[in-house]
């Protein structure tokens, strides 16, 4: 992985072009390449499964967490918002590359076979006591919602996928224009509440 990336920046106000004047400036790319990737993998999974950010920070490299389904399908478990028991979120393999990357940023980043295990952080913490190998985790602490929003905002630029009601895009695109009907979608965005107010 590329560590630091050399800028250099010329001086346009330099009056002889002959004597034009420049600096150099030390970047660390590090930083950038990790919040890219934690907010491509948060976007992935919440765009493909409806996943709230808590349930996002639940998802772990433990054989209770990420499951095979059939050969090319995959899920991991998590406890959505307002229950109390694991509840399946099935992703694809494109998702399940995007979190084995994350896996291999994360024991490049600490040097090891394994991704080390953490307390977990969110809001629901009382319910998750044990450390475990997080994947949204970063020098040796859980990541926490304001970073995972902030990774997102970042790789988004500030864009926003609501309608011009405010509703969320995957909802939309799933009942009205792939016809589906609200109580399946509700069931796969984990929703009990299918009223539309």
């Amino acid at each position: 992985m590329v560590k630091i990336i050399l800028i250099v920046i010329l001086n346009p106000f330099t009056p002889n072009i002959k004597e034009y004047s420049h600096q150099v400036l030390l970047f660390d790319v590090e930083p950038i390449y990790v919040a890219v990737t934690f907010g491509l993998l948060t976007l992935d999974i919440c765009t493909t499964t409806g996943t709230r950010l808590n349930e996002l920070l639940q998802i772990n490299n433990t054989k209770e967490c990420i499951r095979t389904v059939k050969k090319l399908h995959f899920s991991f478990y998590a406890i959505p918002k307002g229950r109390d028991e694991l509840e399946a979120f099935y992703i694809s393999e494109q998702t399940m590359k995007i979190i084995k990357s994350v896996g291999l940023m994360l024991k490049t980043h600490y040097g090891t076979e394994k991704i080390p295990s953490v307390k977990y952080r969110g809001d629901r913490r009382h319910i998750f006591p044990k450390s475990k190998p997080y994947f949204f985790q970063y020098h040796n602490k859980a990541l926490i919602g304001f970073a995972i929003n902030s990774s997102f905002r970042f790789l988004l630029h500030g864009l926003q996928f609501e309608t011009q009601e405010g509703k969320p895009v995957v909802v939309t695109e799933a009942v009205q224009r792939q016809k589906l009907p609200i109580d399946i979608v509700a069931k796969i965005l984990h929703q009990r509440d299918v009223r539309g107010d």
